[in-house]
């Protein structure tokens, strides 16, 4: 987690909460205006940086994981997030990375599990 935490910078690293992730931004229900109002920065802001945050934590789990598909980073990341997530979880958190990031993960979870919707407009649990 220290080589993921040094790609961040000081504006990501405040979205970190104590524990040094960012899990309670991505699961907690507050909305992202609430978000950033607590941190004094304005809500575009706050999701900028959240989405940037992700999609470095995305690329380093994959340069040290090269064997994992991007679904398989997707949930590699939920778990250093949040150890015991639940799929509503992960959905959350599939949809905080930016939408290039978010349409692999997609289209491979689409391929490892057939039927099964992953993402923004998805109602499966």
């Amino acid at each position: 987690m220290s080589k993921l935490k040094r790609a961040l910078t000081r504006k990501e690293q405040r979205m970190l909460d104590e524990d040094g992730n960012v899990s309670y931004y991505i699961n907690n229900d507050d909305k992202i205006a609430d978000v950033a109002r607590s941190l004094g920065i304005t809500r575009q802001a706050a999701s900028q940086t959240l989405k940037r945050a992700m999609e470095k934590v995305y690329y380093c789990v994959e340069e040290m994981e090269p064997e994992l598909t991007p679904f398989q980073i997707a949930v590699h990341i939920s778990h250093l997030l949040t150890p015991n997530a639940e799929v509503r979880e992960l959905k959350n958190l599939i949809n905080q990375f930016p939408n290039k990031i978010r349409m692999l993960i997609e289209s491979d979870a689409s391929k490892l599990m057939p039927g099964v919707t992953i993402g923004r407009n998805s109602n499966n649990e």
